[in-house]
């Protein structure tokens, strides 16, 4: 069910690799905001780190409604698909949840 008047949350939990995790805040994340922000509807983002679970990351992206963050995804991919992130393709081991949130009325 599309819902259009509310904003939404995109969540996304994942897992880096070891080796790229130092570099990943300096390489990999101004290639994310970029994309992010040339998006039709995109609010914010933000990264969070675990503090106890080493490589664990979760994204939140605040869209401006469902439309747009579909959008954005399907864009993601066609440009993954292209090749196109290659850094964050490479940096990611795993991506365990991801999707679109709306609140509960």
């Amino acid at each position: 069910m599309s819902n259009n008047k509310t904003t939404v949350k995109e969540l996304v939990h994942y897992t880096v690799k070891a080796e790229h995790l130092q570099e990943y805040s300096t390489v990999v994340l101004p290639e994310l905001r970029t994309f992010l922000s040339s998006q039709s509807g995109f609010i914010a983002h933000e990264c969070l780190l675990a503090n106890t679970n080493d490589g664990h990351l979760v994204d939140i992206v605040v869209w401006e409604d469902m439309d747009s963050a579909k959008a954005s995804a399907a864009e993601w991919q066609r440009r993954t698909k292209a090749g196109d992130f290659s850094n964050m393709i490479a940096a990611i081991d795993k991506v365990e949840f991801f999707d679109h949130l709306t609140p509960i009325s």
